[in-house]
């Protein structure tokens, strides 16, 4: 019974790295100061407005945005009759949408 179990364990370990390297990672602290206003308390409903905003003022033409468990910007838009979808750094904006190794 603890060989089938001990396998099992071995191959989760082994996919897990594989598993997220798939999804770009946008974790880690900017340099400089962060400022904040307010609570900063922002439903999601909220926050997709907010950063909808701040890819238009980037050029970044979104149809919808979502943060991603490891806070990229996903966005989605329509473009030559397809959906689009892009992952962006939400402090590298300029430097255009990630490069996903698969």
């Amino acid at each position: 019974m603890i060989r089938p179990v001990l396998a099992l364990a071995i191959l989760l370990a082994a996919a897990a790295p594989a598993a997220a390297a798939s999804y770009p990672n946008c974790l880690g602290g900017s340099p400089g100061i962060e400022l904040n206003f307010g609570d900063g308390h922002r439903t999601r409903a909220e926050q997709a407005v907010f950063d909808k905003m701040e890819l238009r003022q980037a050029g970044i033409d979104a149809d919808t945005v979502e943060r991603t468990w490891l806070e990229c910007f996903k966005v989605t838009r329509f473009e030559d009759g397809r959906w689009v979808v892009e992952y962006y750094h939400p402090d590298r904006l300029e430097d255009g949408p990630l490069q996903l190794d698969r």
